[in-house]
């Protein structure tokens, strides 16, 4: 749909308005989002790192109670003998015997055998490290006896002295944990990373601490103290909330979840590049591609390390505890996305209201220009006859005046010019007329087709010869209506497609003017000049035999005025009668030369007939039967010898038939004509010198070749008068046959260089020639498809080099 001025004014308009207006709306959403972002990571990093330094300082008393705990008097005076007593009873133990000991009193406890949990569970120990449990469940928010799993006490060899319940196993010494807390007898604080209790099927923290000697120097014994993970941090981890989803959550260094409102405990954290970023050694807040609780829009993260629990883990080689404050994207960033909601009503307003300005201002600009248009249109059609009135007093009221002015101008110049557009038709008319009418009388067949042979023209002539008018073949392909025989109809075919695939000169044809037909240059041309066919290199030239009649065609291209296009002409002449005379022509040239062959046969005749009569006559005398077979056979040989001239003779002077194309034995036509030459010389005294190679026979009429090779001895052996050097030579190469006659004569003239092949052009005395024997020969070689040049040189004479393809043909031109 096209767009009217209007419509590109208000486009313009607004499209000015809207880039700095989108601009600035860009940049403000961005400072303004970059802006809430740096607040929100600020708070959040800030609750982070108030919640991280809570939890350190409870975990840090909660450590210190206990070891308080550890070092109480009472449960010193209590425990530390009944330690030294139960680990004296290994000393007396080799390692096996320790071991059955342990695995025997293991398997009473975990028999629930009455005096072994007796003494574990109800002793006085144990009833302190009940009244431990519950002064702290009392007396504190954290840590109280709900967290509280298990407590119980082990000897230096992991063995159980007390314990507040039947969670432990009895014999501990082979677990990780006791023997870290242990140290080889140096004991250790340990606060252990969260992990599964089996037995509990939850997530718990161990805190171990250890007893030792009056000379603090070895472990007696490890208090230990198992703590539900959740219910331990929760109370301090649960209420800090805000917003709907907004909350605090303790991970370690893994990114394994401690506590959170969300996430269970001992639930990992996804996002490892989330977990790397936050759990650093510094308080800060991070943009992610992730919101850390299995969710992948972005999100911002608050993070804090506890310093002074991580300095103990560190230590210890435990994971590292950090607090992550969090909350849900979409309620993140809806400030953010109000924000952007605005910016958008405030850019529609904008946009709305630079719409109505540029409708006004485009109404104001277009309204004149369409009555100008309005106006053009009337002048077009010449219905404008009063002038424009625009007042603007701009450059559209200008160029009102303008058009007003244009349109005066119009009207004079116009005044006249019908008839003159009349004049110049009936012009064009008639010319076209009189072309047609020189077409219709030009004897040639002319047609004018497509590419693909569809027929647009035919003249008289071709009407004649298809028995149609033009309307009758006119819109037909020409393949359809051509009279003919397959081979040659599929002859011209292939003359077209190759003319309209460019495959023969290029596309040479296209700078010919339409008005070259190929009637002209085709027939203004004596039809025995053999350099006739050189002065055209450009034509597609053929003859053919059509509907019993030799036509020669040549196609060009016609280049349609106007339209750029191509068309494929087609011009035909009738050669029949040419080509009947021709053929007379050549048989007329053979009898002229007659008379001096007649005295040389009837030289070549009489010598051996006087023989045959000389010897007839001895065998008449003569009575010995051996003379006469000796006699009779040599009147045999003359009788053949005199049948031999006689035959070669009659071979020279007969009528060919066109169609008796023969395999030419060219090293025999050479012999052949050498003999046939020589007896039409008065002195033979010629020396022949051969060089035949092994050539291949050539498809021909074997009496024109002989004429050929006659003609070219026979005018060298005039030129050496009779005596001297002849060579002949034959060769074979790439599918050609090469023929060489070399005379020693005098050579011929510079002068008479170029005329050689010209018809009846000579330089022999009246009545010695004809001026037709090159001509002649120049013919019969180009019609089999040879060639033939000669190199001569004053008094050293005349060398001819004939060429034939070798080999079949399937037409003769």
């Amino acid at each position: 749909m096209k767009i009217g001025l209007k419509g590109k004014i208000i486009s313009a308009m607004l499209a000015i308005g809207a880039l700095p207006l989108s601009l600035g709306m860009f940049f403000a959403y961005q400072q303004g989002t970059a802006q809430l972002e740096t607040v929100i990571g600020a708070s959040f990093e800030a609750l982070s790192t108030e919640t991280a330094g809570k939890i350190d300082m409870v975990v840090s008393e909660e450590i210190a109670r206990h070891a308080q705990f550890v070092s109480n008097s009472l449960l010193i005076s209590l425990v530390r003998d009944q330690l030294v007593t139960q680990n004296a009873r290994y000393h007396t133990l080799d390692d096996a015997g320790v071991a059955n000991l342990l695995d025997s009193t293991e398997q009473r406890w975990a028999a629930g055998v009455g005096q072994v949990v007796r003494d574990i569970t109800g002793g006085q120990v144990a009833d302190l490290l009940r009244r431990f449990i519950s002064s702290v469940q009392a007396g504190a928010s954290l840590g109280g006896g709900g967290s509280t799993h298990a407590l119980f006490i082990t000897d230096a060899r992991g063995a159980l002295l007390a314990s507040i319940n039947r969670y432990p196993n009895y014999s501990n010494g082979r677990t990780p944990w006791w023997q870290y807390a242990f140290d080889g007898g140096r004991g250790k604080v340990r606060l252990s990373d969260v992990s599964l209790d089996p037995k509990l099927n939850e997530y718990v923290i161990l805190l171990q601490t250890p007893i030792m000697d009056l000379a603090d120097t070895n472990v007696l014994g490890i208090v230990h103290r198992v703590y539900d993970a959740n219910d331990y941090f929760g109370p301090h981890i649960y209420p800090t909330r805000f917003g709907e989803s907004g909350h605090v959550m303790l991970v370690d260094s893994e990114g394994i979840v401690i506590s959170c409102p969300i996430l269970p405990t001992g639930a990992s954290v996804d996002d490892r590049e989330l977990v790397r970023a936050s759990t650093v050694g510094h308080p800060g807040w991070v943009k992610a591609g992730s919101d850390g609780h299995g969710g992948d829009e972005t999100s911002i993260l608050g993070f804090a390390p506890l310093v002074g629990l991580n300095r103990m883990t560190s230590a210890l080689g435990t994971r590292q505890w950090h607090t992550m404050t969090w909350q849900a994207s979409e309620e993140l960033f809806a400030p953010m996305n109000q924000l952007l909601l605005w910016t958008a009503f405030a850019g529609v307003f904008a946009m709305v209201l630079m719409s109505g300005l540029g409708y006004y201002a485009a109404s104001r600009i277009v309204t004149p220009i369409r009555r100008l248009q309005d106006s053009a249109l009337r002048i077009a059609q010449g219905e404008l006859h009063e002038p424009i009135v625009i007042n603007t007093g701009d450059e559209i009221e200008q160029l009102a005046n303008d058009f007003n002015s244009m349109n005066d101008q119009l009207q004079k110049a116009f005044s006249g010019l019908e008839q003159k557009v009349e004049e110049k038709t009936r012009e064009v008319v008639h010319l076209k007329e009189y072309n047609e009418k020189i077409l219709m009388s030009v004897p040639d067949l002319i047609v004018i087709m497509t590419e693909d042979g569809t027929i647009e023209y035919v003249n008289l002539a071709f009407e004649d010869l298809v028995g149609l008018k033009s309307a009758d073949v006119v819109g037909k392909n020409f393949f359809d209506v051509l009279p003919g025989d397959k081979e040659g109809i599929e002859q011209v075919r292939g003359e077209i497609k190759r003319l309209s695939c460019g495959n023969e000169n290029g596309r040479h044809a296209e700078s010919m003017a339409p008005h070259r037909s190929a009637a002209v240059g085709l027939l203004m041309s004596d039809p025995l000049d053999p350099s006739r066919e050189e002065r055209q290199p450009d034509r597609h030239s053929r003859e053919l035999t059509i509907a019993e009649k030799i036509l020669q065609c040549e196609c060009f291209r016609v280049i349609m005025p106007g339209e750029g296009t191509e068309r494929i002409g087609l011009a035909m002449r009738d050669m029949t009668e040419h080509r009947h005379l021709q053929e007379e022509l050549i048989r007329a040239e053979k009898l002229a030369g007659l008379g001096t062959l007649t005295a040389g046969i009837a030289h070549e005749l009489n010598n051996p007939l006087y023989g045959v009569m000389g010897l007839a006559e001895i065998i008449r005398d003569n009575d010995d039967p051996e003379n006469d077979r000796k006699h009779a056979g040599d009147i045999v040989a003359h009788s053949r010898h005199m049948s031999s001239v006689i035959k070669n003779f009659e071979g020279y002077v007969r009528k060919g038939d066109a169609d008796e194309l023969v395999p030419v034995d060219i090293n025999q036509k050479l012999d052949d004509s050498f003999k046939m030459a020589g007896m039409g010389m008065v002195s033979n005294d010629i020396q022949l010198e051969r060089h035949y190679g092994s050539v291949p026979p050539v498809i021909a009429k074997p009496d024109e070749i002989q004429q050929v090779f006659v003609n070219i001895i026979k005018n060298g052996m005039q030129a050496m008068d009779g005596k001297g050097l002849l060579r002949l030579s034959s060769a074979s190469e790439d599918g050609t046959v090469t023929v060489s006659i070399h005379d020693a004569g005098s050579g011929i003239p510079k002068e008479y260089v170029s005329r050689l092949f010209d018809p009846f052009f000579t330089t022999k005395a009246q009545g010695e020639g004809t001026g037709l024997g090159l001509t002649i020969v120049y013919k019969i070689v180009k019609k089999y498809g040879g060639d033939i040049h000669f190199d001569t040189e004053e008094k050293n004479g005349t060398k001819f080099v004939i060429t034939f393809p070798a080999g079949a043909v399937k037409h003769v031109m």
